[in-house]
This record gives structure tokens, sequence and C-alpha cells, in this order.
């Protein structure tokens, strides 16, 4: 499997990025569920780099931009691919973050992969940063 942030954008102070996985397999595969992710990032907006630190943040199964399909199994033929969207907040009062980075495993895998990301997200002060994300859906176009 490829992953690759494909796209994004904003709306309504929720910014969110699409995250393709692509079958490099020669054979395919079916995937289910959510993946598993976590953030690194630093505070502050992205013209203020830092060194970038682990961002604790709760997972919830849906966001604002995408219809989250729910949990359902998705076959993904050699060469094409399916997607899953991640998104957050900026309009809360706590400390602004700038994620950086998006650690992935698919499910029923054990290896992490690592994304660039750049999403501006906070949190009600003293929570966890809300972050969003949907279930694996397939696109029915292939990517090759």
């Amino acid at each position: 499997m490829r992953l690759a942030v494909t796209g994004g954008g904003s709306n309504m102070s929720h910014p969110f990025e699409d995250v393709s996985i692509t079958n490099t397999a020669a054979k395919a595969c079916v995937l289910m569920g959510y993946p598993w992710i976590a953030f690194a990032g630093h505070r502050g907006f992205p013209d203020r780099p830092a060194p970038a630190v682990h961002v604790a943040i709760r997972v919830n199964h849906w966001i604002y931009e995408r219809v989250d399909p729910g949990p359902h199994q998705v076959l993904i033929p050699t060469r094409h691919r399916a997607l899953f969207s991640i998104g957050a907040g900026d309009a809360y009062e706590g400390p602004l973050f700038t994620l950086t980075r998006l650690i992935v495993i698919l499910p029923g895998t054990r290896s992490p992969e690592v994304l660039a990301v750049s999403l501006v997200a906070n949190g009600p002060p003293g929570w966890r940063i809300p972050v969003g994300i949907t279930a694996i859906y397939r696109v029915n176009r292939c990517c090759a």
C-alpha cells in the first residue's frame, strides 16, 4: 500500500485533508474500518515552525467536510485507491497547534506510515485536541 495526502481545504474553521491508499500489490486487497492515527506538530501558526512533538488528540469518527460511510469492507483492486479523511477545528479557545506529521496504521496491518500534513488545530482549554477521521471508502477511478 502507498499512502499520500491528496487534497484538503478548510470550511467553517474546520481544516481537513484527504489521504489516499493505493494498492501497489499484484492482487486486490480488502480493508475495513478506521485507520489508527497519531499526530506530531508544534504550538503556534505554520509560519512559526518549531521542533515537532507528539500532540495529544481525541479521535472522533466524523469530520465536518466529508460524509463518514462507517466501517464496511472496501475491496481495492490492484493500482486502484481508497481514501479516508482527517479533520480538526481551529475556533476553540485553547492553544493553537500546527499538525505537521500524521502517523497512520491501516486496519489489519502493523507498520506505521508517516505523512507530511499541515493542519491548524486547537481544542477547549485543558482538553486533548479533537480530530475527526472517516472510515476508509472506495474511489471509483484508477490512479495508475
